[in-house]
């Protein structure tokens, strides 16, 4: 097959170097074991790898925060699918360019758009399911249909002899109450008018002791 990738040293003091991935796995670093030796003193021992699985190629890292991918930090001991032309930033120095040559074979399933966060795909399919019961149910764990029998008591009262004590008018409206008719002033009325007599009892019986 035709198929080949490469990286390329964009910046840094190992610029213009040029790498064939042709191995499955290749290790980039400063140490001497790895197959991509850079002489950037920024650079880790061992800092990434790049790996090919069916005509594409991942990249992991150990450490967060030490490689980017077109301004995107891959994150620490995980597999990142990379594109075909991407730009990889190994530190404030050193850059790399990663580009693959070559036709895939779709059957394998190896497409980008296929293969790209499959799970968060199914993920946005299955909608979120609400925590919240599927039926309202009251504060103190009554049913709704205890509580909506509690809401409909409001009735008239009635007397020993069956009558409403409220009963409507003549133009069929509930009377109004007025001051004058309530039952409150006229205890206060009564209780006044006792009240000033009890000065006219003790003059009358004063008058009289001192006539006689």
């Amino acid at each position: 097959m035709g198929d080949r990738a490469r990286l390329t040293v964009t910046t840094g003091p190992d610029r213009g170097r040029v790498f064939e991935l042709a191995e499955e796995m290749v290790n980039i670093g400063r140490g001497a074991e790895n197959e991509i030796a850079l002489t950037d003193l920024q650079v880790m021992e061992h800092q990434a790898a790049v790996m090919s699985r069916r005509g594409r190629y991942a990249i992991y890292v150990l450490r967060e925060d030490t490689v980017e991918v077109d301004g995107n930090v891959i994150p620490a001991e995980q597999w990142v699918w990379l594109p075909d032309t991407a730009r990889i930033k190994m530190s404030s120095y050193t850059g790399l360019r990663f580009q693959y040559e070559g036709t895939r074979d779709e059957g394998n399933g190896t497409g980008t758009d296929k293969n790209s966060s499959p799970s968060t795909k199914e993920k946005r399919e299955k909608p979120e399911q609400s925590p919240l019961p599927t039926k309202p149910r009251s504060s103190r764990g009554k049913s709704a249909k205890s509580v909506k029998s509690e809401r409909k008591v409001a009735k008239f009262i009635t007397d020993q002899g069956g009558d409403a004590l409220v009963r409507l008018g003549e133009d069929g409206h509930l009377p109004e109450l007025s001051l004058a008719d309530s039952p409150t002033k006229k205890v206060v009325r009564e209780e006044s008018t006792k009240s000033s007599s009890f000065p006219l009892i003790y003059i009358a019986v004063g008058a009289s002791m001192l006539l006689s």
